[in-house]
Formats: structure tokens, sequence, C-alpha cells
């Protein structure tokens, strides 16, 4: 992931086109900021859809399993 540091010299490097270097610079500058804003938004929402996956996964596994503990005792109870 990009860190804020990376953004700041993405800014950076598009005020110093503007300043120094013509209009079309500053432009493609800008598209590589935002190119990598949007990228960085991507991963991140990549991220908490894998992060909600996994807890579901695990959520349900623990139920199964509770389910199969007292499927067990009922059984040994049974049994007895």
């Amino acid at each position: 992931m990009l860190s804020v540091s990376v953004y700041v010299v993405y800014l950076y490097v598009c005020y110093l086109s503007l300043c120094m270097l013509s209009v079309s610079m500053y432009g493609v500058c800008l598209y590589v900021c935002l190119k990598a804003v949007v990228k960085q938004r991507q991963a991140e929402d990549e991220l908490a859809r894998l992060q909600d996956a996994l807890t579901k996964v695990v959520n349900e596994a623990g139920a199964r399993t509770r389910q199969e503990v007292q499927y067990s005792a009922y059984l040994l109870i049974m049994l007895a």
C-alpha cells in the first residue's frame, strides 16, 4: 500500500510541474497522482472484501464446530 508520504511527493512534483514546466506536464502528473489514488482505493476495497469473506468463513466453521460438539454430546447421552 502506498503511504501518505508518496501522495505528498506526487503533489510536490505536480506543484513543480506547474511552476517550472508546461501545463501539459502538470496534467500528466495530475493524472499519475489520481491514478495512484484510485489504485490505492481499489486495493483497500479488495482487502476489505477479503477480510469480510475470511470472517464469514471463520464464523461458519465455528458454528459447524459447535453443532458437531452438541451432536456428539447428544449421542453420548443417548448411548449412556
